[in-house]
């Protein structure tokens, strides 16, 4: 099923369209009700330790799997707490997974999850609450 993104979504850096190489371009995929995925390989581009993936992009990514998430639910939110867990360096040139998962909503908070995997392995997960902006 494809993820209708708001109009104001469309130029961000991770799941916009890309047009530069300062963007990636990511595509997420609705696996059931409640959860998105997508593969990506993370190069130099995106380094921050010699050989590994910076953890400020991590971030993104993570919030970006759970943003999506929403996205795939009608829900047009804003990320107001989001709690990261490194467990592992993420090598680049080797293909990861990430994983948004709705978790629930309650008095008009969103809380979700995702996780970044390698091989089946996780090498970092992300907590996060989100709301609707006010007009």
């Amino acid at each position: 099923m494809l993820i209708q993104r708001p109009e104001n979504h469309l130029s961000c850096v991770i799941c916009g369209e890309k047009k530069s190489d300062n963007e990636l371009g990511l595509t997420f995929n609705v696996e059931k009700e409640g959860v998105v995925s997508t593969t990506f390989t993370p190069t130099n581009v995106v380094q921050g330790y010699q050989g590994v993936m910076h953890g400020g992009m991590i971030c993104s990514l993570l919030d970006s799997a759970m943003t999506n998430c929403l996205f795939s639910l009608g829900v047009h939110a804003m990320t107001a707490d989001l709690n990261v867990r490194f467990i592992h360096p993420v090598p680049l040139d080797q293909p990861i997974t990430i994983l948004g998962e709705f978790i629930q909503q309650r008095r008009g908070i969103y809380q979700l999850s995702s996780s970044l995997t390698h091989l089946g392995v996780k090498l970092a997960t992300a907590t996060a609450k989100f709301v609707v902006p006010k007009s």
